[in-house]
């Protein structure tokens, strides 16, 4: 039976600085590996309504070990976000829907489904540790929980390219193939 830990850092220093010229910015965007980090609340939810003015905690009721991380993101046709489209918008200052993927550190997409239908997507860096296994550093990972599935994909940035979160399925989809529960400590991120 596996068991995978998924650990959000919080704490981390967010370091401020001016850079002379957009020719430098670019450098650092460049030289750098980037995760998404935001949160697609699901289809139910749009730019016209009031989910905009939401926090996590508004959205998340009362239900613990769903990770949901700011900005909230919201699709005018209830589609999953573009996150290419998203990348190309915030390219030149992606700190604002991403974070600096760090060592040891993995790109997760954490998806979460009832009926076979997505109803909430959250995107973050973390560490992902699969019991008896170790660090997981790519791959997908499903399980049912309450008559909902959960699918966490993981993967790792190369400098300089847009953010993955998201993998290949390595492993067949398969109900008890993945966790009989997943463990998760979770610390929220602080909303923006």
């Amino acid at each position: 039976m596996l068991k995978i830990v998924i650990i959000i850092a919080v704490g981390i220093a967010q370091i401020s600085f001016f850079v002379s010229s957009q020719t430098d910015a670019n450098l650092e965007v460049n030289n750098q590996r980037y995760c998404f980090r935001f949160t697609w609340p699901g289809p139910q939810f749009d730019a016209d309504g009031p989910i905009m003015n939401a926090t996590c905690t508004d959205l998340l009721n009362g239900v613990s070990g769903i990770p949901c991380h700011h900005p909230l993101a919201v699709t005018n046709n209830s589609n999953v976000p573009d996150t290419r489209a998203i990348w190309e918008e915030h390219k030149n200052d992606p700190t604002r829907i991403a974070c600096r993927l760090t060592r040891g550190d993995v790109c997760v997409k954490y998806t979460y489904y009832f009926n076979q239908a997505v109803q909430n997507i959250s995107y973050f860096c973390t560490k992902v540790n699969i019991e008896d296994v170790g660090a997981a550093t790519s791959g997908c990972y499903t399980e049912l929980r309450n008559g909902r599935e959960i699918e966490v994909c993981i993967c790792e940035s190369r400098p300089g390219q847009p953010p993955c979160n998201d993998a290949t399925k390595k492993i067949p989809h398969a109900v008890g193939l993945f966790v009989a529960g997943f463990v998760i400590v979770l610390q929220q991120w602080a909303p923006i």
